[in-house]
């Protein structure tokens, strides 16, 4: 079976976007390179490794049909949500919080994978429902976005479930949410 000309075009690139994101790049190693000189030289050049292998993580990402991430959702909340329960559990305290893993010697902090987790899975769990939503979509997409800003909350971190939150409200915003189920929220 013969792909459509859409599959096989490459995908449409946001120059000005990468400009944007490459100069903030630099201004923060110049920044850094400043502030740090006497310190740690070495921040620098960690800082530049991070920058690259986040761009090449970018290009990777940007390059594979977002479908695909959609369908993974369900895979990638599920296991968000086990790294946070490991949190909790096991987690290396920094600044008085625990809110990082160590992973093959590399601190990751779960609450940011979260959020992309589970806007993927918030992103099939509301596709292809009726307009208005209805209320037990309302409830289910709010019950999913819950479970990990709860397990967030606890380590403790309110700004990123307070993230969580606004990605929820977002999503569901732009999926129909009715004039009458944004009231009672606004109530409530």
């Amino acid at each position: 079976m013969m792909k459509s000309i859409t599959a096989l075009r490459a995908p449409a690139w946001d120059y000005p976007l990468f400009l944007a994101g490459g100069l903030l790049c630099l201004v923060s190693l110049v920044a850094l390179r400043s502030a740090a000189a006497t310190l740690d030289p070495m921040l620098v050049t960690r800082q530049a490794t991070w920058i690259g292998l986040g761009v090449l993580a970018g290009f990777v990402l940007a390059s594979s049909p977002y479908p695909r991430w959609i369908d993974w959702g369900r895979f990638l909340y599920s296991g968000v949500l086990v790294l946070l329960l490991v949190v909790l559990l096991a987690g290396t305290v920094k600044f008085g919080a625990a809110r990082w893993v160590t992973i093959f010697g590399l601190s990751v902090q779960p609450s940011e994978l979260a959020k992309l987790a589970t806007a993927c899975w918030l992103a099939r769990c509301l596709a292809n429902q009726p307009v208005p939503l209805p209320a037990r979509s309302l409830l289910v997409s709010c019950g999913v976005v819950a479970v990990p800003a709860a397990l967030v909350f606890l380590q403790p971190d309110l700004g990123s479930a307070l993230v969580l939150g606004a990605i929820w409200f977002g999503m569901v915003w732009v999926a129909g949410l009715s004039m009458r189920h944004l009231r009672w929220m606004t109530a409530a």
